[in-house]
């Protein structure tokens, strides 16, 4: 379970499920890619301990992208 929290009032703003991503528990890396006037949507890019690497969109959470190893 990833969790996202706003920096400026420290409560959460969204819960990605790991159930989403074949129930990867364990993640070695995580990347944010925020808004940019050229692409909509912000992406959370992580890394499993398997090496297959999800990302998803935030902030409704929908896993957009997945490449297993």
């Amino acid at each position: 379970m990833i969790r996202i929290y706003n920096i400026f009032s420290g409560k959460i703003c969204n819960v990605i499920s790991a159930s989403s991503s074949n129930d990867v528990n364990a993640f070695n890396s995580m990347k944010f890619r925020p808004t940019v006037w050229s692409k909509p949507g912000t992406i959370l890019s992580a890394v499993s301990i398997d090496g297959s690497i999800y990302q998803w969109q935030i902030p409704s959470g929908k896993l957009v992208f997945q490449l297993k190893s």
